[in-house]
Order: structure tokens, then C-alpha cells, then sequence
């Protein structure tokens, strides 16, 4: 069967004219699982010789590739391919959401672009405040509250702008003829919907995803389906680091997904991980340990840089990477790790605000050599639960410490200010080699994301893996907690010698989605993770 979702939301997408209601205050009971994994899939390795699209599903790739096939560049077929996962999984990204994308040109090189949500303007440092106390972060979830001012829609206008070869309105094409002719609602969407009961409490979300008994849509249904004018997409330099003989490149603040990676990249190459195997003992050790330092400097360090100063070079520096390194040791984990101070005159404000895991990222390259990483998102699954015109309205102002002081009476670094963006983990990256990309990757996963990319690229840079085999691996890391490993997989057999070494142990579900593009003597060969439905 299928759901038919009106494409109402399309064409007004087209004028860029969607407003955002500022008197959402809606407010319903949210539990705060993560989005799902879908059941593991085997994946073969795949090799291509001029283009490619990865996506997180088979009908955003078909989506992009027709678009190249017209014609159209990675940018243009980057775009098709969003505008159809925000309809046929709109538990991760979509219009009423944000993102970041990496862009790269032969001619002109790499362009980031930042469109993550901010701040509406009348918004105040009690954003959060309800009764004279700070909500609960699962009651800052399910409120109007949490919703940001949307930025896809610019951020791609943004990239057309600067990349796009096909008329902007034909991008949108394949995504309306799927709403209107509608799409087999899938195994997974159909879970998340179970998964999500506060659906029902808001007649738009209700009447969408549930039928006439309160009840998910069953597998193989068919579905049909001012500040937001004011919002300004921004095209950022990206940020890069020399790393032995390539560069890696991603999104700089208010994103703190490629500067973690890139952290974490360099304190492990002064450790012995590369010449472990990658699912021993002494592997998950070091990764996690890297993990901890990274994520106590990003919760301390990183925030908007429009009104936070960012010491991004001085997180990066070479000594100061090395120094960190040195503080591992090879059989004790350090347990909770400190931010350093990359600045003689640094003073850190930690604040650990929860991210939840319902994102999306696609990878396409085209024959001509334009090449676009981007991952978006709506934050929790089904952000706000509010749906307005026929699109979900994001829950990422939940990315701000809730609080504006941390428990010292310190102002956070990422606490909410008028027309400030949050915070993010979203890492979409480029690997360049003689200035050229080698490697294109990201993942959905909340603040996990650091983790699956940093593992995927030590999977290829260190361990030599192909693509298709670095984003098999089971996962495991630490976030600056707990050591968890991926619940089901083998690594879960070394939880007793971890623990030996002084590591607290969590097994958990990892529902990652990390796809990559790698180029190779070959061709251009995809990894597509097997936790979910891509291609």
C-alpha cells in the first residue's frame, strides 16, 4: 500500500516562502529512543568508473542518479535526492530542518555551506525556563519551543547558486511525482511510526502517518503527500587539517563534528592503533580514549563562532594534538577526560547537551569531478512532531544547554541567543589528496556521528579496509562516558578485558548510516552502511 503525500509543500518550497508559526507551542509526551536501525543487510562492494550516488535510500538514489542522467551536476543531483529523503524519511531530514554541505570544484576547489537553524529573534536566554525552572531536556523536546528557523531550503539554493547546471525548479521534480503518485511506506519508516506514538497527538502528524484506527500505516502502504524569509544560508570556508599525507576537510563551527574527527584523527596517529586489528582490545582502547579527549575539548570549546570565540586552529595544532595523545595510556583507560587548554588563557564551560540520532547524509560525485558531501537533519525522529503545510518542523534548538549557566554560574558557550546556531555533530567531509578528493563520507547519529566517521576513516587511512568494509565494522568509541560497544556484534566479546582496564562498558544499538565514496585505481567505490535501507 501507499501513502499520498500532498506536494503542496513542494511547490511552495519553490518560492522559498514557507513561514515558520511562532506561536507553535505545542506541547506532547515524547519518549527519546533513538531512531532505529534497520535489520542488517549484506552489502558487496561496489565499484562505479565516472559517477555515483549514495544516499540512505534507494529511491532518493534513483532520484539523483536520473538527474545526472539529465544532465546535471553532483550539486543539482544532490538536491533531488535530499528533497526525496525528506519525503520518504521524514523521521530524519527535510525542509523544516537544517544541514551542512561540503561542495568541491575543479576549478574553484571546497565550499562549505552552513544552514543550520537558529534562534528566532525574540527569543531569550530563559528559552528554556518554564515555571521559574529549566525543562527537562525530554519536555524541551516535545515543546514548540525546539523548533529553530529552518535553513535546507537556503542551503541549497545557496549550492545551486554556485554549482547547480539544471533549472532550479526541475530538481524538485522527482520528489513531487513521488508525492503525488506516492511511495511504499518501508519496513523501517513503518517501525519508527509504532516507535512514535506521540504522533498522534497533533491532528496534522495523526491524520499523515497513522490511518483511521490510531494506527501505523502497514508496510507497503502508499503515501501521497517572516523569519523564515529572512533566513541566510552562509557559505563558510572549510575547515582543514594536514594529516600524513592528505588533508581532511569538513564543516567548521557551529558544527563540532569534523573538528572532533579531526582531533581524534590526530591523537591516534600518535598511538599503535594502526597496527592493531581493528576489533581487538587494544583498538577499541585507543579509539575511546581519542574519543574522550575530543569530546571533553568539543562540549568545552565549540559553539556558533558569530558569538563565541573559537579556538579551532589551537584545537588542531600539532603539539597540542600530540600533548593530548601523550595523556593515554596504553593499558588504563583515563575514565572522564578533561578538556586541555589550547590557549594559555583559556577558560572551559562544559556542556554536554544531548544530540538525538535521526539524520540523514548522501555522497554524490559526478563525471566532471564536482563532488558533494551533506548530511541534514530534523534532530529527534519526526523533530518537533509539529507539522506545518505538509513538512515536519525540526526540535533543534534542544542542540542549546538548556540552561544558560553551567552549575558554577558560568555562561555556556552554547546557550541560547537570538538568531544564534546551535551546536551540531553533523560531519559531512572530504579526504583531499594534491588538492583532489580521495574520500567523500558522513553519517546520521547525533553526537555518535564523531564516532562512525572517525572509525570509518581510520577503517580506510590506517587499516587500509575498502570503503564497503570500514562502514561494516561494529561500532564502539566513547562520547566522554561510557566505553559502549555495538550491542550484537563481536566486539561485545571484549567487555571483560576493557573492564579489566578500568573502562565502564555499555552495549547498545548503533543505528548508523555512514556512506562513503572513495576513489580508487578502480573506479569510484561506495560504502553504504548495512544498518540501513541505502544505496
Amino acid at each position: 500500500m501507499r501513502l499520498h503525500w500532498k506536494p503542496a509543500l513542494l511547490s511552495a518550497a519553490l518560492t522559498l516562502a514557507l513561514a515558520l508559526p511562532t506561536h507553535a507551542r505545542e506541547v506532547a509526551s515524547q519518549h527519546l529512543n533513538p531512531e532505529a536501525a534497520s535489520s542488517v543487510m549484506q552489502r558487496d562492494k561496489l565499484v562505479t568508473q565516472k559517477s555515483m550516488v549514495v544516499t540512505a535510500h534507494p529511491l532518493a538514489t534513483q532520484a539523483g542518479l536520473r538527474i545526472l542522467e539529465q544532465g546535471g551536476s553532483a550539486v543539482d543531483a544532490a538536491i533531488a535526492a535530499q528533497l526525496v529523503l525528506g519525503l520518504v524519511e521524514p523521521q530524519s531530514s527535510g525542509i523544516g530542518g537544517g544541514g551542512f554541505l561540503l561542495m568541491f570544484q575543479p576549478k574553484t576547489g571546497l565550499m562549505s555551506y552552513d544552514g543550520r537553524e537558529t534562534v528566532p529573534a525574540a527569543s531569550s536566554l530563559d528559552r528554556f525556563e518554564l515555571d521559574g525552572k529549566t525543562m527537562s531536556f525530554k519536555q524541551a523536546v516535545n515543546s514548540g519551543r525546539s523548533v529553530g528557523v529552518p535553513g535546507l531550503l537556503r542551503a541549497l539554493e545557496l549550492m545551486h547558486k554556485d554549482g547547480g547546471v539544471l533549472p532550479w525548479a526541475n530538481l524538485f521534480d522527482p520528489a513531487i511525482e513521488l508525492a503525488e503518485v506516492g511511495f511504499e511506506v518501508s519496513p523501517r519508516l513503518n517501525t519508527l511510526i509504532a516507535d512514535n506514538p506521540e504522533l498522534a497527538d497533533k491532528a496534522a502528524t495523526r491524520a499523515y502517518f497513522l490511518n483511521e484506527q490510531g494506527k501505523p500505516w502497514p508496510v507497503g502502504h502508499r503515501l501521497q503527500n517572516k523569519e523564515y524569509a529572512q533566513y541566510r544560508a552562509l557559505r563558510r570556508e572549510p575547515l582543514c587539517m594536514d594529516w600524513q599525507q592528505v588533508a581532511l576537510c569538513g564543516m567548521a563551527p557551529p558544527s563540532s563534528g569534523a573538528i572532533s574527527v579531526m582531533q581524534m584523527l590526530g591523537i591516534l596517529q600518535h598511538t599503535p592503533i594502526a597496527d592493531a586489528k581493528p576489533q581487538s582490545v587494544e583498538a577499541i582502547h585507543y579509539f575511546s580514549e581519542a574519543g574522550r579527549l575530543a569530546f571533553a575539548d568539543r562540549d568545552a570549546w565549540v559553539a556558533d563562532p558569530a558569538f563565541v570565540s573559537v579556538p579551532q586552529q589551537a584545537l588542531l595544532a600539532p603539539e597540542y594534538l600530540k600533548s593530548r595523545a601523550a595523556l593515554i595510556q596504553p593499558d588504563r583507560s583515563m575514565g572522564h577526560a578533561q578538556p586541555g587548554k589550547p590557549l594559555a588563557d583559556s577558560q572551559a564551560v562544559t556542556d554536554n547537551t544531548p544530540e538525538l540520532p535521526s539524520t540523514t547524509h548522501l555522497s554524490v560525485a559526478d563525471d566532471k569531478g564536482q563532488v558533494v558531501s551533506m548530511t541534514t537533519s530534523v534532530e529527534s525522529a519526526f523533530g518537533s512532531k509539529i507539522m506545518v503545510h505538509g513538512f515536519l518542523l525540526n526540535n533543534q534548538l534542544t542542540d542549546f544547554a538548556l540552561s544558560p549557566k553551567d552549575e558554577m554560574g558560568r555562561l555556556s558557550v552554547n546557550r541560547v541567543e537570538p538568531g544564534k546556531r546551535p551546536r551540531s555533530s553533523m560531519a559531512p567531509m572530504m579526504v583531499l589528496q594534491d588538492g583532489r578528493p580521495v574520500i567523500a563520507l558522513g553519517s546520521p547519529g547525533g553526537s555518535a556521528i564523531i564516532p562512525y566517521v572517525a572509525q570509518a576513516l581510520t577503517g580506510m587511512l590506517m587499516w587500509n579496509l575498502d570503503a564497503q568494509e570500514a562502514v561494516s565494522l561494529p561500532h564502539y568509541g566513547s562520547r566522554n562516558w561510557a566505553t559502549e560497544l555495538e550491542a550484537g556484534t563481536a566486539v561485545t566479546e571484549q567487555a571483560q578485558a576493557l573492564r579489566a582496564m578500568g573502562h565502564e562498558v555499555r552495549e547498545q544499538p548503533f543505528p548508523s548510516g555512514t556512506h562513503v565514496i572513495r576513489w580508487t585505481q578502480d573506479g569510484l567505490e561506495a560504502g553504504v552502511d548495512p544498518r540501513r535501507e541505502g544505496l
